[in-house]
């Protein structure tokens, strides 16, 4: 009996990895290497998966039911839903990839089976299969640009069209840990906004060394006061991580910034509001 239910679980595994975007294209072998890994989770109506801010452990596959992400609140917009993720779907792939904490909250609107899968073993499996690389990577980008769409101030009040649309000005990037974005006492090279990762806001002091000013989280603005004043940038900014922001180069923020009801207006507001709060902006 017991025989029969370990085989009746893989089969069902079998069917939901095959199923999901990011596994379905995988050779047999792969994919039974992630069946023999994949654990079985169940989560009651309302319970929390984890939490916004957990260390990472796995990549989940949605069997059965359905979660949901949460952003919660923060200085910048209160505590939101960012989607329902039904069975087929996949999450967790964001904080395995940046190697950050969960940048949500997941919590199961009914009775919800998953499927785990260790970061172990997606890291491995990372690095030996370029197409689940490539189809995470694409997913990662698209996740991510839908959720700043859904919590930052910088797209707050626009239509979906006119979101996606400034959305579609900006570049990806990827920051390593330790890669400066904005130079103190030079003019910021553009606008960047905080996919996932961190950035540290650091005043360089001679000769005491840096003085920490901030760390900007997702959805975070920066380089937009060297930008709206036209001045040199008051403080460093480098990714504290391995990051992923949108980058709205200097000229292109120009040509942006400069048309009705547009980013200068918007940007110059955040700021106010920041630091009305005793918040800095950079």
């Amino acid at each position: 009996a017991g025989t029969d239910a370990k085989d009746a679980q893989r089969k069902r595994a079998a069917r939901s990895l095959v199923a999901t975007p990011i596994f379905g294209r995988l050779g047999v072998r792969a994919l039974r290497r992630l069946i023999e890994a994949a654990e079985r989770r169940t989560l009651a109506e309302g319970e929390v998966l984890f939490r916004q801010g957990d260390a990472p452990d796995a990549l989940y596959v949605v069997v059965e039911g359905a979660v949901v992400p949460i952003a919660e609140a923060t200085d910048d917009g209160p505590r939101r839903r960012l989607s329902v993720l039904e069975a087929g779907s996949f999450f967790g792939e964001i904080a395995l990839v940046t190697n950050g904490p969960r940048n949500a909250t997941i919590e199961a609107l009914v009775d919800t089976e998953l499927l785990a899968i260790g970061r172990d073993v997606v890291a491995q499996m990372l690095d030996e299969e370029p197409e689940m690389l490539a189809a995470v990577l694409r997913f990662l980008r698209e996740r991510l640009v839908e959720r700043l769409l859904k919590t930052s101030r910088v797209f707050a009040g626009m239509s979906n069209d006119e979101q996606r649309a400034l959305a579609r000005r900006f570049r990806l990037m990827e920051a390593r840990e330790g890669t400066v974005l904005v130079e103190q006492g030079q003019p910021a090279p553009a606008l960047y906004l905080v996919l996932a990762g961190a950035l540290r806001a650091v005043l360089r002091e001679d000769p005491v060394g840096e003085k920490e000013l901030a760390t900007l989280g997702a959805g975070a603005p920066c380089g937009e006061m060297s930008l709206l004043r036209g001045v040199p940038a008051v403080a460093t900014v480098v990714a504290a991580r391995k990051s992923w922001v949108l980058m709205l180069p200097r000229a292109d923020f120009e040509r942006t910034a400069g048309e009705p009801g547009g980013l200068r207006e918007r940007l110059a507001r955040i700021a106010a509001e920041r630091r009305a709060r005793g918040l800095a902006a950079f």
